[in-house]
Order: C-alpha cells, then structure tokens, then sequence
C-alpha cells in the first residue's frame, strides 16, 4: 500500500507536440514495460481520430518533466450514449504522490459538461495499487481478461493435428489478405461484414455497437497494417473465418493477435485452430519469438490458446462506474 508523499507537481493541458507525445510515451512504458508506447503511435492516433470526438489528455510536470498522465474520451463502441472512458498513469517513480488523485478529480470535472452516465477504465490485476484506487473510487470489475503468451520457437505443432486434419476435410482454404486484395474488388467491406459477425460473439459487459464502414476502414489507412498478417479462412468464394497478427516496433520479438474467429455457421470444425496455426508458423517465420493475446476467462478461445500452449500472466481487469443523475 502506498505511503502518501507530495510533491510539487504542475497540471497541464496535453500539447500536440514532439516533447509531450515522448513524455507520455515514456510514462506509459515505464508502468507497461511489456506494452511499449512510441511517441508516433501516440501521434498517428490523433491524426486519424475524427475532430468532432470527445477527447482529451493532461500532464503532471515536475521540474519540467512529464512524470504521469491522464486520457479520457467518449467512448464509440458503447451502445450507451454518455459512457466514457478514462486512464491515468503516473510514472512508477512518482507513485503515491497524490498525482494520480489530481489526474482523476481534473478527469472528472473536464467531463462534468456531458453528464457521463458510465465511465470505464482498465488494469492488471498485478497493478495492486492501481485496483485499490479505482476499487475505493466506486469502480467494480466487469470483466477478466488473462493475458497468454506462447513462445514460438519452443512450439512443437506436430502435436497439434486437428487444426490441419479438419482443414483440408472441410475444403477450408486459408489465405492472407494480401493475395485476396488482388483478386477481390470488395476485400474491405468483406472483412467488416467478416468482424462484425465474429466481434458480436466475443464475450464482453455489453452488447457490441457496430462501427461505421468509414472508421472501421481507417485500419487499413494506418503505416503498421500489413495484409501479409491477416489470415482468412475461405470455402469456395466465402469468407468464413479471420485471424489478424499485429506488430508493436518497440517489441519486434512480440507480435500480437488482435482477433481470431469464425462465423457461426462454421464453428467447431477446427477451422480457428487452423487459422491459430498458420499465424504461429507466419511469426516464426518472420524470426517473431512470442505471440500475445487475451482472452476472457469464460471464452472458448481461451481454451483453444492454453491447447496450444499459450501460458497466462496477469489478467486485464475492466472497470466501471455508473454514476447517478447527479453525479459526478
């Protein structure tokens, strides 16, 4: 538990600048070393966010320096019209300094004028210190994600068949996006409609809303999308099942699945285990040595990733606040 010590620290609005996306990119590194944060991806983000969305950033200064920042937003995704999002890290040299308490209560009141009606957030459960600030704040646990990790160049998928071996029985073929992008006018709308159906079955709080045709196609707009990463599983001309493997370049050892999954009419038939398989041998080909993911703790593909042999570290814990018609 924290022993309260201040410091003089300043508050400030966020700059758009070269110097405050590297603060808040260091900050957020420090308290998520296995999450590295650039400062272009901080940048890249605000580029290509519409102007008209509710969002903004401050920073705790001392001496100069930016020790610790807060972020807040609407957010898209929540079929409620006032729910809002927020995060606040303080940079672990700075911790229990009273800062992260000034972020949350400056949050709070830049977010007084729309009248949230919910404002979420999220941790590890390793972050002891940051579950016990937000548990004495009202927050509550809505959902559990384990973080898993497999080691790719220790994997051994001779003992794992069934993936292939319903594969090929079923006439599924798998391709990448980038050989479908030339032979197919309509490839992005495909992978929308393809998400969508796989996103609505992905346990989560609430009900997923479906996002616009126009901002879902702003990840192919982005400099990290690489089509050679997305797997698609087809039988005949359909589109049936999607597997998408990102990168971070702070961590070129570590990629990461975004999103696996099927449509409903051709579940259980191996066919996630076969795109789970070629994204493992796309990584190691590419020298990758970790794939990460998370899951949430009731979901089948958490199942499917320990049979593969993925290994759990903390979990991701969503909070959230509903706050009453007079609040906050």
């Amino acid at each position: 538990m924290c022993a309260l010590n201040t410091v003089p620290f300043v508050l400030r609005n966020f700059e758009k600048k070269q110097n405050d996306y590297s603060g808040v990119a260091q900050v957020a590194t420090a308290v998520w070393p296995e999450e590295p944060t650039t400062a272009s991806e901080l940048a890249l983000d605000d580029k290509h966010r519409k102007p008209d969305r509710i969002h903004g950033r401050v920073v705790a200064e001392l001496n100069g320096q930016i020790i610790a920042f807060g972020v807040y937003g609407k957010l898209e995704t929540s079929p409620r019209s006032r729910e809002f999002f927020f995060n606040a890290l303080v940079h672990p040299d700075h911790q229990c300094q009273g800062i992260g308490k000034a972020i949350y209560s400056y949050i709070i009141g830049a977010l007084s004028q729309y009248k949230p009606s919910v404002l979420t957030t999220d941790t590890r459960e390793n972050q002891t210190d940051a579950v016990r600030f937000l548990k004495m704040r009202g927050f509550e646990i809505v959902q559990r994600r384990p973080v898993l990790r497999l080691n790719v160049k220790s994997f051994d998928s001779a003992r794992i068949s069934s993936g292939k071996v319903h594969d090929k029985r079923q006439k599924i073929t798998v391709s990448t996006l980038s050989e479908l992008m030339l032979d197919v006018p309509d490839w992005k709308h495909r992978c929308w409609d393809l998400d969508w159906e796989i996103v609505q079955d992905i346990p989560s709080p609430d009900a997923p809303a479906r996002s616009t045709f126009e901002s879902y196609a702003l990840h192919f707009d982005n400099s990290d999308f690489t089509p050679q990463s997305w797997f698609i599983a087809l039988q005949g001309d359909e589109w049936v099942g999607m597997s998408i493997i990102d990168t971070n370049p702070s961590t070129p050892d570590v990629f990461y699945t975004s999103v696996t999954g099927v449509r409903r009419g051709f579940r259980r038939r191996g066919i996630a285990m076969a795109l789970k398989l070629h994204g493992i041998e796309h990584v190691r080909a590419l020298g990758g040595q970790f794939i990460e993911t998370d899951n949430d703790e009731n979901s089948p593909m958490l199942n499917l990733n320990l049979t593969l042999g993925f290994e759990r570290g903390p979990a991701i814990l969503e909070f959230r606040k509903t706050f009453s018609a007079a609040d906050p």
